[in-house]
């Protein structure tokens, strides 16, 4: 999956989305990538395609396709 500016979603990327929701790219179900953590076979009869974001207001959520409101503000592997 890629964000609407054309980049690549990564695990652990840090995320804005939904009118100022923040959290954490913790699946990729397209590419059947998922932080340690993440139950992932309890999840694949309903999620095929897009990313699992686990926020600290609202639990987890799952975006399918891409969106222009799924916006990167900390890559994973970014010191900064």
């Amino acid at each position: 999956m890629d964000y609407a500016d054309g980049g690549k979603v990564k695990l652990g990327d840090k995320v804005t989305f939904g009118g100022g929701l923040e959290g954490t790219i913790i699946c990729c179900f397209d590419t059947k990538e998922y932080l340690p953590d993440f139950e992932y076979e309890s999840f694949t009869d309903v999620c095929k395609s897009g990313v699992m974001i686990e926020t600290p207001r609202g639990g987890l959520v799952h975006y399918s396709y891409p969106d222009y409101d799924l916006i990167l503000l900390n890559r994973a592997d970014s010191e900064s």
